[in-house]
């Protein structure tokens, strides 16, 4: 094993580390993203009110498209409705509308 090289202006290891971390921070804040870059669109609300949302997903398809499912429940108790939706989003737009997804499918 090589003996530690001394630090020349008296820093320890992990003042060392953090002291690079930084740098490479704001290195990489400082670098411009290529015009080509895609920026996030604004929030888009995919599904109707629900007392419940869970078991979301979203998958991608190669070009792009993307299909996002969920389950809900809406009420509580031996009352409440449950099942899952689905919306569906084509490259370069928006999700469409929420629409039914079979339960047995959606974990």
């Amino acid at each position: 094993m090589l003996p530690a090289i001394p630090d020349p202006r008296g820093l320890g290891p992990t003042a060392t580390v953090r002291l690079a971390a930084a740098a490479a921070v704001l290195l990489a804040a400082a670098v411009p993203a290529p015009a080509s870059a895609a920026g996030w669109s604004s929030a888009q609300t995919l599904s109707s009110p629900a007392t419940f949302i869970d078991g979301t997903g979203v998958a991608f398809g190669p070009r792009g498209d993307a299909l996002a499912t969920w389950t809900f429940t809406n009420g509580i108790g031996a009352g409440a409705v449950s099942g899952a939706r689905a919306a569906r989003r084509t490259a370069g737009a928006g999700f469409g509308p929420e629409r039914p997804f079979a339960t047995g499918l959606v974990r």
